[in-house]
C-alpha cells in the first residue's frame, strides 16, 4: 500500500483519535506526544528539537534519543536516563535536547503477570493477544527480573551525519543476565509507517541504573506487565531548515527493519 506523504499527516494538525468510545465514556484522554518522525531520524536529522525539561512536562514515560544521536533514552517515572554507546548511564541536564522522542503520562489500564517467555518474539506474540485494537497506540512497561536481556546503543555522530541504517552497522551491544529492571516503550499501529516504528519499540534500564539500551532480545520466568491504551497521537514536527527541505517520498521499510534489529 502506498504510504501517505508526510504533509498529509501534518495536515491533521498533529492530533488524531483511535477511539471515540473512550472519550464518550469519560475516560481521560492521554495522548502519545511525539517529536519529529522516524523517517527524519532515518535520514540523519540528529540535531535536537526539544529540551528534556520540556519533554518531561509532557509525561513520565517515554523513549527516544539525544542530540547528535548520543545514546538511547529511557524516560521512567519522570526521570530521563541516557544510555551511551560505552554502556554508561547518566541523568542529563534538562537543557539537553532530543531530535526524536515519544512520551506520555503513564496511567495503566491493564496489569498482569507473565511467565515463561524465552524471546522478544514470544513476548510480542503474547502481547498481541492481549492488545485488541491493532490500529491504536499502547504504552508498555515490563518490570521484574530478567534471565537475559540483549540491548544496543548508538554512538554520538559528527556532521555531516550518516543515515541511521549506516550508523547501526557499528552499534555497541550489551547483554545482561539475571538482572532486575524495567522494559518500556510502545506498540504503534501500521498506519504510522514513516512517522514512528510500526509494532514494538522498547528500551531497557536495569535496577541499578548503570546499564540498558534499545531492546533486541530477552527472556524471563515471571514479570509484571502494565499496559495503557492511548487514544490520541500528537505529532510535533521540527521547525528547521533541514527538515523543511528533506524529501520523504521513498520507502523506508527495509531501513526501519535494519535499525530495529528485526
Amino acid at each position: 500500500m502506498k504510504k501517505l506523504p508526510l504533509a498529509a499527516y501534518a495536515c491533521m494538525a498533529g492530533l488524531f483519535f483511535c477511539s471515540q468510545t473512550a472519550l464518550l465514556e469519560g475516560k481521560e484522554d492521554i495522548p502519545l506526544v511525539q517529536y519529529s518522525t522516524l523517517d527524519a531520524l532515518l535520514a540523519g536529522h540528529y540535531d535536537g528539537v526539544i529540551s528534556l525539561e520540556s519533554l518531561r512536562s509532557q509525561g513520565n514515560h517515554g523513549i527516544g534519543t539525544f542530540d547528535a544521536l548520543d545514546g538511547e533514552m529511557v524516560l521512567y517515572d519522570g526521570v530521563v536516563y541516557q544510555v551511551r554507546a560505552d554502556g554508561t548511564v547518566s541523568v542529563p541536564e534538562g537543557s539537553e535536547t532530543s531530535p526524536f522522542a515519544s512520551v506520555n503520562e503513564f496511567v495503566p489500564d491493564m496489569v498482569f503477570n507473565l511467565k515463561g517467555i524465552d524471546s522478544f518474539n514470544d513476548l510480542k506474540a503474547v502481547l498481541d493477544e492481549k492488545l485488541g485494537n491493532v490500529n491504536c497506540f499502547y504504552a508498555i512497561e515490563v518490570k521484574g527480573t530478567f534471565s537475559y536481556v540483549h540491548t544496543r546503543s548508538v554512538p554520538a555522530q559528527e556532521k555531516p551525519y550518516k543515515p541511521l541504517a549506516d550508523v547501526v552497522l557499528k552499534q555497541p551491544e550489551f547483554t545482561f543476565e539475571n538482572t532486575g529492571g524495567i522494559i518500556l516503550g510502545y506498540r504503534c499501529p501500521d498506519l504510522v509507517k514513516g512517522i514512528n516504528v510500526p509494532g514494538y519499540h522498547l528500551h531497557f534500564l536495569n535496577d541499578t541504573h548503570d546499564g540498558g539500551g534499545h531492546l533486541l532480545d530477552l527472556s524471563f520466568d515471571d514479570v509484571e506487565v502494565s499496559v495503557q491504551q492511548l487514544n490520541s497521537f500528537h505529532l510535533n514536527l521540527p521547525d528547521t531548515e533541514a527538515f523543511a527541505h528533506e524529501s520523504f517520498s521513498g520507502d523506508t521499510e527495509e531501513e526501519t527493519r535494519i535499525v530495529e534489529g528485526q
